[in-house]
């Protein structure tokens, strides 16, 4: 089972945003990255594999957490329309 954390940013936190997850890249402590519809931040640095791509790698929670992202209640304009 996958955990899921909620991840909050501080004073001494900062999330840097690199686009979808690809193998053969490095990623530092606090990098993002989105794979799968879903939105990871890495926890140890390392050059990706097959085996840590977030969210299906056989190792992946050694490496990545997965953001789950929380909308404030209200109503939204999407493409012209109110949801």
């Amino acid at each position: 089972m996958s955990r899921i954390q909620i991840h909050t940013t501080g004073a001494n936190q900062s999330i840097q945003w690199k686009g979808i997850w690809a193998v053969g890249v490095h990623y530092a402590i606090n990098h993002q990255v989105g794979n799968g519809g879903d939105f990871f931040v890495c926890r140890v640095a390392h050059t990706s594999s097959v085996a840590d791509e977030p969210g299906v790698g056989a190792n992946w929670e050694n490496y990545w957490t997965r953001q789950v992202i929380v909308q404030p209640f209200g109503s939204y304009t999407v493409d012209g329309g109110t949801i």
